[in-house]
């Protein structure tokens, strides 16, 4: 009877083991990121990408876009040393 009861308590020990590993760590908790029109957590290269590509539909003075570029007096595109920030 003794056996059993051990054997019992090495399954139900391997078990709780095996559960265990399966949980994700949360000790190492991944990279956040903020910006004006995403948030999150995870993969921030990704996040950033998108932030860049919202900031390009309007005026902004890091990354140039359409309205920026503009001119109306030339009828055209203005680009390189001739913009303004």
């Amino acid at each position: 009877m003794a056996s059993r009861v051990r054997l019992i308590l090495r399954f139900m020990a391997g078990l709780a083991l095996a559960a265990g590993m399966a949980v994700p760590a949360r000790a190492a908790a991944s990279p956040c990121f903020a910006g004006k029109h995403f948030r999150g957590c995870g993969d921030v290269d990704y996040l950033r990408l998108l932030e860049t590509a919202r900031r390009m539909f309007e005026p902004d003075p890091r990354f140039q876009n359409l309205s920026m570029l503009y001119t109306p007096e030339w009828n055209g595109l203005v680009e390189g040393p001739t913009w303004n920030m």
